[in-house]
Formats: structure tokens, sequence, C-alpha cells
């Protein structure tokens, strides 16, 4: 499944700059209907419901108050960070906001732990060195991540001149190199080793949750990544437009801001890394037979 994604991931950026250019940017958006669509009928027709066997206690309820409160928060933070190109962080709108968010996701952390008979994020997950490693990392990437493709095709069409079917095809090289590499590598080097240690340090039961913060952890982290980083490049495009610089000077500064605070979120990820502790598959009678004769 994490092959398909990464696959699915980098064929859209190419795709994307086809349906742009031949029909509309806004079929970049509204084409994630029929797919939501198909996906939702294929997960009905082939996927079968499991659930868990519940013995001595009242079957789990879907926490609808922590749902509606974390996803209000989450959002409203988003949004409070996407303004500040428009509105300063000291600014009264932007603090309201953030305030908003604040009480939002404090209200969120009171359900789970006091309110929710069956929590949505159960708190205790992040006890596990390796589930909240994987996360920090997770967060950082995505916003390294998802900031690059933004701003280099921002940079092919608005420095370079491409139109956004050549801008497409420029990511063409990159979207085959991870589709192929997706398909034969036996295991990846950032998204699967983070995929692992954040499901291997929880039960078996709790397998599904952990996967699902962790998908939200690199959802969170594109989305505040990018919405900080386009104020950090905003605020350089207007510092050099001021001093009297060229449009496209200004824009190359602007990115190239972008990108290098994009790298010490990367570093910053890699520091992350050392918090998960190195996984280790148990051994077999077979592999304790085998360490005890290269021993001998």
């Amino acid at each position: 499944m994490g092959r398909l994604q990464r696959a699915g991931g980098a064929a859209g950026v190419v795709l994307g700059g086809v349906l742009t250019e031949e029909i509309s940017w806004r079929w970049v958006l509204f084409v994630n209907i029929p797919i939501g669509a198909a996906a939702t009928l294929a997960a009905l027709a082939y996927v079968s419901e499991a659930r868990r066997p519940v013995t001595g206690q009242a079957p789990p309820t879907l926490d609808v108050a922590g749902a509606v409160t974390v996803t209000a928060g989450l959002a409203a933070f988003i949004y409070a960070v996407v303004g500040t190109d428009t509105h300063a962080w000291t600014s009264t709108y932007t603090l309201s906001i953030l305030g908003v968010a604040a009480v939002l996701l404090a209200a969120f952390g009171l359900i789970q732990i006091k309110v929710a008979r069956t929590p949505l994020v159960p708190f205790g997950l992040f006890r596990s060195r390796a589930v909240s490693g994987a996360n920090l990392v997770m967060l950082l990437i995505g916003a390294a991540f998802f900031s690059m493709w933004y701003f280099l095709s921002l940079y092919l069409q608005n420095v370079l001149g491409h139109d956004a079917l050549k801008a497409g095809m420029a990511f063409l090289p990159m979207g085959l190199t991870i589709i192929v590499g997706a398909q034969i590598s036996a295991l990846g080097v950032l998204f699967a080793p983070l995929a692992s240690a954040a499901t291997s340090g929880v039960p078996y039961t709790e397998a599904g949750l952990a996967s699902g913060v962790l998908n939200t952890s690199r959802q969170m982290g594109g989305s505040i990544g990018l919405a900080a980083l386009a104020t950090v490049a905003i605020d350089r495009t207007h510092s050099v437009l001021g001093s009297h610089g060229a449009v496209g000077a200004a824009l190359t500064s602007d990115y190239a801001r972008a990108f290098t605070t994009a790298s010490f979120l990367c570093l910053a990820a890699f520091l992350a890394a050392l918090i998960v502790p190195s996984i280790r598959p148990p051994r077999t009678q077979e592999t304790e037979a085998r360490v005890g004769m290269e021993a001998a």
C-alpha cells in the first residue's frame, strides 16, 4: 500500500500539470471527487469489516465530540498561520484565531482524558518512543516535502516561464524514479521505516490507530509547514521589491529562502530520528541456533 501511495503521489504532480494546461486548474481539485467516489465504492465492494470481540465491557462508541473539536482546532490553527501573509503574527486577527484554536485543542484534550468512553486518540499511545519519535519526524518531513513540490512548481512557472504542462513534465524524471524505486525496493529509507516504527511500538490492536495518527502528522506537517514557509517567502519578496529589485530576482530570492528553511526542517527531522529506537525482529529458534553455531 505504501508503494502505491508514493507512486500515486509522484504521478499526481505530472498529471496535475496536464489537467491545468488542457482543462483548468480547478480540475486539480475537482478530480478528487470522482476518485474518492470510486475508492468508496471499491472499499464497500472488496473490503470486509472486522470487529474485535468485546467481552466484559461496553462496546466502543464513536468519539464525535473529540473528532469535532480536534478537526476544528487544527483547522483554526492552520487558518491563522495561512493568514499571516496579510496579517502580522501579533495582530488581533491572528491572535484571536490562534486563541480559538488553543481553546478547541484544549477541549479535545479534556474530552480524551475525562469524557470520552472510547477516546479518538488515547494519549497513552505517545508513551512509546517509537510512536512519538516517528510522528515528530513525519511532521517535520511533511513540512519540508509538501513545500518542496509547491515552491518548485512556482519557480518553474513564475521564474523560468514554463507553462503548466511543461512544468508538470519537468517533474517526470523525479516521478518515474519514485514510481520505479517504490516498486522494486524491499524497504524505503524514510516513510516505510517510519510506518514500521510507529506501528511496532504499540499493541497489535492499536496498530491501525497508530498508522492513522502518523498519517495525520504528515498532513498536518504539510499544511503548517507550507503555510509558514509561504509567509517566510512572501516577507522575503516584499523585502527585495522594497529595495527596488526586479520581480524575477525577488521571486528567486523568495523561493531560495523557502528551500533554505525547508533544509533546516530536514536537518531537524534527521536529529529527531535519533529518538526512534532501532527495530529488531524477534529471534526464532532457528535464528538462535544459527547465532549459537556462528559464536562457536
